[in-house]
Parts: structure tokens; C-alpha cells; sequence
């Protein structure tokens, strides 16, 4: 690890979604100081952040530990994305250009992924689809899955304001869903999900 860093080693959501797993560092000799949560409904709005400090340790120059899902104000981590920014006691880097990251990032789709389901399932299937069968739910299949590839897109570039507008816009066309009523019974490492592995945010 270069000297004056903040790494983080692993942001991740837990198999059965009630908890977020962080591990995360700073040079030796140094402690992290700050750790604040953000849900996409606030992200980057600094009167709404959750200052979860709280969590660490300050003993060493790593922190692991855990964060519940109600501390970010949800039942869990399965639908949405989730940002935790860190601050260090050291100083930055200025010759290193991924020394500096400070945002954990970590999201699960297992609700666009059921309502994409859901709906393909409805779908009447036939020979003739340009007369015979509903355009209006054709449509929305395709805008959705549309959608859900253009939001894992916009998460791998990091360009998260337009991640959190596609977002909303998958929940504008899942208001109904009746699998998703259903997401505490789920518990799986897998789905369309992305965590911050070693300062890279991966998909999941």
C-alpha cells in the first residue's frame, strides 16, 4: 500500500442482506476518523448523511466491522445503493491518482430483478407479435431491462448521480411487484449487485 492512502479493502453487502461488511485502512501510523452513509435518496447531501463514526474502533490503522441495515434506515441492503465515505488522519496524495478514494460503494437489484421476471412471465407468448400481443407490455420489458443495463453501467463508470436517476426511473416502472414484497426470505451472494473490492467497485 502507498504511504498516505485511504484503501478499502472490502465494501460489500452480506449474503442475507442485513448487514454491510467493510474493511478498510490507512498508512500505518494513521487511524480512519470518518465514516459517513449515504442511501441513494441522499447521496452527496451533507444535512442528510449518517455519521456511523460510531463503528470504528480508531485503535489501528484498519477498521472492520459491520454496518445494520436499520442504521441506514432500511430493513435491508436489497434494494438500492449505498455509500460510505471515509476520512483519515493522513494526509493525501497528490502524485497517485487511486491513493485518494474515499467512497465505498455497494448496490443490490434483486427488486428490478424480480419485477423484470414478474413481467416477462406476463407476457402472452405468440407467433405474431406485431398484431397479437400487447405492445404496451413488450414495451415495458424492454425499457426496464434497458434500464437495469444502463444503471450497471453508469455504477462501473462511477458516475453515480446518473445510476441513481436510472434508479428511480426502475422503480417508476416496478410499482407493482408482488415477488418483491417478498425480498427478506432471500439470502444469496450472487444477483445484479456491485461492491467495492480493494478501491475497484466490482459486479457482483
Amino acid at each position: 500500500m502507498a504511504d498516505n492512502t485511504i484503501f478499502i479493502r472490502n465494501f460489500s453487502i452480506a449474503p442475507d442482506g442485513l448487514t454491510l461488511d467493510v474493511t478498510v485502512e490507512t498508512t500505518a501510523g494513521y487511524i480512519i476518523d470518518e465514516a459517513d452513509l449515504w442511501t441513494d435518496s441522499t447521496f452527496q447531501d451533507e444535512n442528510q448523511l449518517i455519521d456511523i463514526s460510531s463503528l470504528l474502533t480508531g485503535t489501528s490503522n484498519q477498521e472492520v466491522f459491520t454496518i445494520p441495515a436499520a442504521t441506514a434506515g432500511v430493513s435491508n441492503f436489497y434494494d438500492g445503493i449505498f455509500f460510505v465515505r471515509f476520512g483519515s488522519t493522513a494526509p493525501d496524495v497528490t502524485d497517485c491518482d487511486t491513493c485518494n478514494n474515499k467512497l465505498g460503494v455497494a448496490a443490490k437489484l434483486i427488486s428490478a430483478k424480480l419485477c423484470l421476471m414478474e413481467k416477462v412471465l406476463a407476457l402472452d407468448v405468440c407467433s405474431d407479435c406485431n398484431h397479437s400481443c400487447s405492445c404496451i407490455d413488450k414495451c415495458d420489458v424492454i425499457v426496464l431491462d434497458k434500464y437495469i443495463k444502463a444503471m450497471t453501467i453508469a455504477i462501473e463508470f462511477g458516475v453515480y448521480d446518473e445510476a441513481i436517476d436510472l434508479l428511480n426511473g426502475i422503480r417508476k416502472l416496478c410499482t407493482t411487484c408482488s415477488e418483491c414484497l417478498n425480498l427478506d426470505n432471500y439470502n444469496s451472494n450472487s444477483g445484479l449487485g456491485f461492491y467495492t473490492l480493494n478501491n475497484t467497485t466490482i459486479l457482483q
